[in-house]
């Protein structure tokens, strides 16, 4: 069925129809339905004025390119500033106003392109790159927040090149094949026949579709903690600091008036045997547990797929049996151990009694033994408007809880882990990030502070 023999209100309605299926080819990679939705409306933006577009460019108004390009600056605006309670970037919800006047840029652009086409009846091998050009520039202003090291604006760049591809072939669709007043350009036959199969378009949409929708979440996966890091950590709230803070991993020397110095510890201890040497772990493959024995090999306690976290704190070995859930297995010599459970995202076992230091939804809280849990410091409004997700490994305090050391995983679109450290300063509720903090082959150990005397 040809198109251009449709009539004018069927064609516009398969316009209509079509427009969120492009939408969710440009974004579906990006695993977000908040996403999908908005970009769904911002093409829907694009859609919707068409109709103005072309009845305006049939006049003879003497400035209906500034009309029609502010209208869709004013229609891509709008768009926005609908699509806005749906964002879920952090810098974003900083900058509101940039993310409002994004979507005017990128409207504004794109019917240039439009008004190109239409005064000039460019084939689809013109439209097509032309389109991607404004796609990239509208990426490039949307970017305009993370735009403040060279690193960032290469990424930027490329993300916004790459997320133009199956905008650009939105565009070219709609404002040839799709467009109900369309505008036919001139006979003649390209030699460029791998722009002109079916083959080539399916895959060229598809396939942009992913990597723009994953170029897009690299931009926030990546950039958004160096983003927090640059505009987000204050280093006044560090600046009474002094000692040391220790892992199997690394330390973290603190001199006041100074910046931290990390050290990375090369020399990881094995993990299988208690400090006393009395109980060691073995690991089973089939069935996959993990048995604690003593030293006459005697089976003292049996664990079912040991999951992620898992430490020696003296004569306990604490670890995350389930999401939210700790064990504490509680050794005496080297007879069977009592068992606790502890509702937690992380723990921290206090030394000298049976207190426990926990976070839970980025709150903490001391629970001493025979005492009602104690709220200590709430971090919450902080991550809340975060789409990062961290996963909460383990923290610390210092004396008197002045600070609260909590360390975090968060996986990069490779998978891989990479560790980021808060410090919270609970008198002023400022915050220090460290990123980075060492090559996380594996995963984090717990935490302890020592104060310089």
């Amino acid at each position: 069925m040809n198109l251009k023999e449709c009539p004018v209100f069927l064609r516009y309605s398969v316009a209509v129809i079509l427009t969120p299926l492009f939408a969710f080819a440009a974004s579906f990679g990006s695993g977000s339905l908040k996403s999908i939705l908005r970009t769904i409306i911002l093409f829907g933006a694009v859609t919707l004025f068409l109709p103005v577009a072309n009845r305006l460019f049939q006049t003879n108004l003497k400035y209906k390119r500034i009309i029609i390009l502010g209208g869709a600056f004013l229609t891509g605006v709008i768009a926005c500033a609908l699509a806005f309670p749906l964002v879920d970037s952090l810098i974003y919800k900083i900058h509101p106003i940039l993310y409002i006047l994004s979507g005017g840029v990128y409207l504004a652009l794109f019917y240039e392109v439009f008004l190109l086409h239409c005064q000039r009846r460019f084939t689809w091998l013109f439209l097509f790159p032309a389109s991607i050009v404004a796609g990239t520039i509208g990426g490039i202003f949307f970017a305009l927040p993370l735009l403040f090291s060279p690193e960032l604006f290469l990424s930027a760049i490329i993300a916004a090149y790459v997320n133009a591809i199956p905008i650009a072939f939105f565009l070219t669709a709609l404002f040839t094949r799709l467009n109900p007043a369309y505008i036919s350009p001139p006979d003649t036959k390209s030699d460029y026949v791998f722009f002109d199969t079916k083959l080539a378009v399916i895959l060229v949409v598809l396939g942009s579709g992913f990597f723009a929708s994953f170029a897009a979440r690299y931009v926030l996966v990546e950039q958004e903690p160096k983003y927090l890091a640059v505009r987000k950590s204050d280093p006044s709230a560090i600046r009474t600091l002094s000692g040391r803070l220790e892992s199997a991993q690394f330390t973290l020397d603190f001199v006041p008036g100074q910046p931290p110095v990390l050290t990375e510890v090369k020399n990881y201890r094995d993990n299988n045997v208690s400090p006393d040497g009395l109980i060691t772990l073995q690991l089973q493959q089939s069935p996959r547990n993990t048995v604690f024995r003593n030293k006459d090999g005697k089976e003292l306690y049996t664990v079912q797929d040991l999951l992620w976290d898992e430490n020696w704190d003296g004569n306990k070995f604490f670890f995350r049996s389930a999401r939210g859930v700790w064990d504490i297995l509680t050794f005496q010599g080297d007879s069977k151990p009592s068992v606790q459970h502890v509702i937690a995202d992380a723990i921290f076992l206090v030394p000298g009694g049976d207190s426990i230091f926990s976070a839970l939804q980025n709150e903490f809280i001391l629970k001493e033994k025979d005492a009602e849990p104690r709220l200590i410091y709430s971090a919450a409004d902080f991550f809340q408007g975060v789409s990062t997700e961290y996963t909460p490994r383990f923290l610390t305090f210092t004396n008197g809880f002045s600070h609260i050391f909590y360390l975090c995983t968060r996986v990069l679109p490779f998978g891989h882990s990479t560790p980021t450290l808060f410090i919270f300063e609970t008198a002023t509720r400022k915050v220090y990030m460290l990123e980075h903090l060492y090559h996380c082959a594996f995963l984090p150990t717990p935490l302890q502070w020592k104060e310089k005397k």
